[in-house]
């Protein structure tokens, strides 16, 4: 049986939270969430619905900790055609309990993404099991 943070399976087992699909709109905010505890984003994916017209337009995801604002990581959808699936880079980047996250569309002003983020609770941040 686990016995702290260390050796849950919370912590142990990476996790995948499917956002949404993002709007249309340059520099547009879309799906906002939060989770109340600690997390290390490590991965961002989207599948493209509608092509940008945009060169180089990213999906950007945005955490919001009080009035600090930081992009944690970004997947470049430029161009790409509907249905094409694209990851970030492991983004590995603690995002604080209770920030508010977010997604913006970069330059873009008419593509739209299916989103989903790969993640798992961060051990270092307050013990909530069990």
């Amino acid at each position: 049986m686990a016995q702290g943070n260390y050796d849950h399976p919370s912590y142990l087992t990476r996790q995948m939270e499917v956002l949404g699909k993002t709007t249309a709109g340059a520099n547009g905010t879309s799906l906002p969430f939060s989770f109340p505890v600690d997390i290390r984003a490590r991965q961002l994916s989207v599948a493209v619905a509608t092509a940008g017209t945009s060169t180089g337009a990213k999906v950007n995801l945005i955490s919001l900790n009080g009035t600090t604002t930081t992009t944690v990581g970004s997947v470049t959808t430029s161009t790409s055609t509907a249905n094409t699936v694209l990851t970030s880079t492991d983004m590995n980047t603690i995002v604080a309990a209770g920030s508010l996250m977010y997604l913006t569309n970069g330059t873009d002003a008419t593509g739209v993404a299916y989103a989903s983020l790969h993640f798992h609770v961060d051990p270092s941040g307050t013990w909530v099991g069990p």
